[in-house]
């Protein structure tokens, strides 16, 4: 057994982008943490973006139980936001950008050192998911690179389990993520497309090991009648919504025009035997929000902006459907045994729905056959249902298993 062959081994630190208001990084946290408690070890939580210690785990599902609340940030002086926009004016995006996470770098190696006398007893590091491999104007690379830092001051091991990638590499990103990768005791991607991205650009091959927001231990499953679409003259649907940022901005309007097509067709279409019933949610991001209210509004649908992982269950458990725009939505339904269909920019979620074998059931909104691809599954939701229940107790234990594998194999 694994925590047999490791039981020298007393407290792992686990560091994550945790953001404590989206519940995809609050449950990459607690199931994070969940996993090694159970194992035998004792776990502490750090969040890059502080780096500081958010409070000793404990058993419960629910990571509101292990952040300690952050105090408010000091209001910003009128002449430190005229700094900041007279810089911008004067400096290109690239350098400005670069500037702005050179600060952010050395900010990080003042924290590093109070942190590293608080990392004495850990005996191991894990990085525990997201998109910390991704190239998003520096943001993960300087996290990567705080990370490196970190292991030469405190001589420790780091291991990166589940974390993601499907953006290229320029010159600066690529060079830190090649020694990330090289220094590492142990990578384990999230995603056959991380895998992929990562073979062609380093030439290393990784394993698979899955994400550790896929609830191992406390599975939600209805009851099987629920599942059954085909005797419902009813069907719920809850349908995840979110905002486009950065370089997908301009996807926006696409991807708001056909959620309404979508949204119009199961309220209106007076051709199907079955009533839709339709509820707008987020995955706890104020910003989603604005978008749900907007869309609820137009069409006078129930909206839902829950704050933890809890109120997120019980949204799952009140819907016979869900529609996810955000991967951790998708991910998160899906252990909580609802019918999960997957729409948006799909590069993550297609990497996700094509793991468990349901790659169909993930549909990209730039096609023209978008809204047609949509309604066609939910005209067929009596097929999905009976093929989710089996897929979805595989998956989860598959992803268990691996992952004690990987970790045995390498600990061996």
């Amino acid at each position: 057994m694994l925590d047999n062959h490791l039981n020298h081994f007393n407290t792992v630190a686990i560091f994550g982008e945790w953001n404590t208001q989206n519940l995809g990084d609050k449950a990459i946290g607690a199931n994070a943490s969940q996993f090694f408690l159970d194992l035998g070890y004792q776990v502490k939580l750090f969040n890059f973006g502080s780096f500081s210690y958010q409070g000793h785990v404990k058993s419960e599902n629910d990571i509101e139980k292990y952040f300690l609340k952050e105090e408010s940030p000091p209001p910003v002086s009128l002449s430190k936001q005229y700094k900041v926009s007279f810089l911008k004016k004067i400096l290109p995006a690239f350098f400005f950008t670069f500037f702005k996470n050179c600060i952010r770098f050395f900010r990080h190696l003042k924290s590093m050192k109070k942190l590293a006398n608080q990392m004495r007893d850990c005996k191991f590091i894990v990085v525990g998911g997201g998109a910390l491999l991704e190239n998003v104007s520096f943001h993960f690379t300087i996290s990567m690179l705080s990370l490196l830092t970190l292991k030469r001051w405190t001589k420790k091991d780091f291991y990166c389990l589940g974390c993601s990638s499907s953006s290229k590499y320029d010159w600066f990103s690529g060079y830190i993520t090649k020694k990330f990768l090289e220094s590492a005791k142990l990578v384990a991607v999230r995603d056959e497309n991380t895998a992929q991205m990562l073979f062609e650009n380093f030439g290393r091959q990784f394993p698979i090991f899955g994400d550790f927001a896929l609830d191992l231990n406390h599975i939600y499953y209805r009851k099987q009648e629920n599942l059954k679409i085909n005797h419902k003259n009813e069907v719920r649907v809850a349908i995840n919504l979110m905002r486009y940022i950065g370089e997908y901005k301009e996807k926006q309007e696409m991807y708001e025009r056909h959620l309404c097509e979508m949204i119009e067709h199961l309220l209106y279409d007076q051709r199907v035997e079955k009533k839709f019933v339709v509820s707008l949610f987020t995955t706890g991001d104020d910003g989603d929000y604005e978008l749900v209210k907007k869309i609820g509004q137009r069409y006078g649908l129930q909206t839902f902006n829950p704050k933890s992982l809890g109120m997120l269950n019980e949204i799952y458990e009140k819907h016979d459907v869900v529609v996810a725009s955000r991967l951790h939505a998708t991910i998160l339904a899906f252990s909580a045994g609802s019918i999960v269909i997957g729409i948006g920019l799909q590069g993550k979620k297609r990497g996700f729905f094509k793991n468990i074998g349901l790659e169909s059931y993930c549909v990209d909104f730039w096609r023209n056959e978008t809204v047609n691809d949509m309604l066609c599954l939910f005209y067929n939701l009596d097929i999905l249902a009976s093929q989710y229940e089996q897929i979805q107790l595989e998956t989860l234990f598959k992803q268990k298993n691996n992952i004690i594998k990987i970790l045995q194999t390498h600990q061996s």
